[in-house]
């Protein structure tokens, strides 16, 4: 037990912390009638989440073959016919489509296509924040800023 002291002088707050509390026998002998319980449970819990985790592997496998089966089916339009493609005037799969209308986009100056584009094609974009002053700062101190931002990306 500890006595804490508050701002006001005439109060004072009792307070227990749990290292407070020594061991003793009563404990002990607590601990001993449940410590093979625990143990059975912790197991059997053990058991359950392993179970758990195989069950939601197997169902995010699933949705991910489904999903790719589903992206090789060929793409319609609104009318019920076949995409072509415009450069080989073959039928477009739903995924040549998708990419298809992803470069479209990102040509029209949508950066977040174009970010997912370089993603999927393993390109690497930085985004360089530097704290600069203009006003203060001499060309040959800015293409120094810029060299070394240079040589950390390659």
């Amino acid at each position: 037990m500890r006595l804490r002291h508050t701002t006001a002088p005439s109060k004072a707050i009792l307070t227990a912390s749990i290292f407070d509390v020594m061991a003793n026998n009563e404990n002990l002998k607590r601990g001993a009638a449940t410590q093979f319980r625990s143990g059975e449970e912790a197991v059997r819990n053990g058991r359950n989440g392993g179970v758990a985790s195989g069950r939601r592997r197997r169902d995010r496998r699933t949705f991910r073959e489904t999903m790719l089966e589903l992206l090789a089916l060929p793409d319609i339009d609104r009318n019920g016919n076949p995409v072509v493609s415009p450069l080989t005037g073959k039928p477009l799969s739903i995924r040549e489509s998708i990419v298809m209308q992803a470069l479209l986009s990102a040509r029209k100056g949508n950066m977040r296509a174009l970010q997912t584009i370089l993603d999927a094609v393993g390109e690497r974009t930085f985004k360089v924040e530097a704290d600069v002053n203009l006003d203060t700062m001499s060309d040959a101190q800015l293409d120094e800023i810029v060299r070394q931002i240079s040589s950390n990306i390659r």
